[in-house]
């Protein structure tokens, strides 16, 4: 066990940390090919490790543990992959430059220019870098990847206000040219519920405002993301929970990674109070339409949770 946890510290003391090795615009430079020689041999090593050791008899001492091998390899990778996640939500955050409101939709456009951006920077991620890089420490990191950029398409998207029937359809067009470019890191449909999210979000921007406590999208969808796309559909006086508490939808969006969907929901809740607080200062008999269905989804999300504490 010693010689295998040597040799992965002596290799930790030849990767390379600075700047250049975890780069992702250029091709792939002289640091990053060298990290790349250094982590396809711990890949070797760690193959052989396993299947040497599942090879072997119970009794037959442990020579080493693979883990600290692929822990090692990961150490390198780790950095590219989070500075490529950084940058591709970049440009999926800029979707809140477009134009949604758009009384027209050209479907032969091919999606919007954030989407053709992510593509490009996608397809350059892994035809520029991930090739030199053995496939099966990256696999779980590529999966990852793609959750992480589905959910946060979907969060963005339901936060874009104001959205007309025109824009619904160039919504629509640019899941589909996501679902693409996801596949381009790995099998979306081997996504499991975070699939099953997208593909639930489509159907649900075009469903009928009454229909949607009853729709069957909900079953895949947090809350939170029904009630940030109802708002989108409301008037303006409806505030949305961002401005409510006077922020961006970059601070509300870096916000909400750091909490529960009980403290979005909150949030959420504290602006429509805000806003039944103005209805009713002003005199005025009727709400939005989407307020009484967003307190009936609120209602129904506190009553499922509290009973799953009971």
């Amino acid at each position: 066990m010693k010689a295998v946890k040597l040799f992965a510290q002596r290799t930790q003391a030849l990767i390379s940390i600075d700047p250049a090795a975890s780069q992702v615009t250029d091709p792939i430079n002289v640091t990053q090919i060298k990290n790349a020689k250094i982590f396809n041999i711990l890949d070797t090593l760690h193959g052989f490790l396993t299947n040497f050791l599942s090879a072997c008899s119970e009794n037959v001492k442990i020579v080493g543990d693979p883990i600290d091998l692929e822990k090692q390899a990961k150490s390198i990778v780790v950095p590219i992959f989070l500075r490529a996640t950084k940058q591709f939500e970049s440009v999926l955050f800029s979707i809140h430059k477009e134009d949604f409101n758009s009384d027209t939709f050209n479907t032969t456009e091919g999606g919007s220019n954030y989407i053709k951006i992510l593509q490009a920077q996608v397809t350059h991620f892994q035809s520029e870098i991930l090739t030199s890089f053995a496939p099966r420490f990256l696999n779980p990191l590529l999966t990852e990847m793609a959750i992480r950029l589905i959910n946060f398409f979907i969060r963005q998207a339901s936060l874009i206000r104001p959205l007309s029937e025109s824009g619904k359809l160039r919504l629509a067009a640019d899941m589909a040219q996501l679902e693409f470019v996801v596949s381009l890191l790995t099998p979306v449909k081997e996504l499991g519920s975070t699939y099953r999210s997208l593909r639930a979000f489509r159907p649900l921007i075009f469903r009928e405002t009454q229909l949607i406590p009853d729709s069957q999208e909900l079953e895949y969808l947090p809350t939170s993301v029904v009630l940030h796309h109802l708002i989108s559909r409301a008037s303006a006086s409806l505030i949305s929970p961002q401005t409510h508490r006077g922020w961006s939808n970059l601070r509300y969006s870096e916000w909400m990674d750091g909490k529960s969907e009980g403290e979005i929901l909150a949030g959420i809740k504290a602006a429509l109070d805000a806003y039944v607080a103005q209805v009713n200062a002003k005199g005025e008999k009727q709400f939005a339409p989407e307020y009484p269905v967003m307190m009936t989804l609120l209602t129904r999300w506190a009553e499922k949770n509290t009973n799953k504490d009971r």
